[in-house]
């Protein structure tokens, strides 16, 4: 947001913020409309789902061993997504932590298998578009 482009130099997490995930993007936009891709090679969706469940078990160990916020796991910088973390903590206890980040993990492997979908969607338009002429 504004707040991390105004604190860019200022501190690593907004740093990476606006840096890191802008040339993910930008990384994403080269490859799929310069054509660097093989269709062929296609990630098979159980591979993404399997990518997410790895990545999202060890975010998750280390966020709460090291009590850090890796990828929102421990606590979630959008006020009523922290809210409802401390709502289910209230209610039962030291294992809403775990709960919570137990959703934020399904939420991260929903999230890596819909962009997933999205990227495929587009990847085939242009391969119709283009064979079509």
């Amino acid at each position: 947001g504004d707040t991390d482009i105004q604190c860019f130099f200022q501190d690593f997490f907004s740093f990476h913020t606006v840096f890191f995930h802008n040339v993910v993007i930008f990384e994403l936009f080269l490859i799929l409309f310069l054509d660097l891709y093989d269709k062929k090679d296609f990630i098979k969706i159980h591979n993404i789902i399997i990518f997410g469940a790895i990545y999202s078990l060890i975010a998750l160990t280390f966020a709460l061993t090291l009590k850090t916020n890796f990828s929102n796991y421990y606590f979630c910088t959008l006020p009523f997504i922290d809210n409802f973390r401390i709502n289910i903590i209230n209610a039962i206890g030291p294992i809403g932590q775990l709960l919570y980040s137990l959703i934020v993990a399904c939420c991260h492997i929903a999230y890596f298998t819909v962009m997933y979908y999205m990227v495929i969607s587009i990847i085939r338009f242009k391969y119709n578009k283009k064979n079509k002429h």
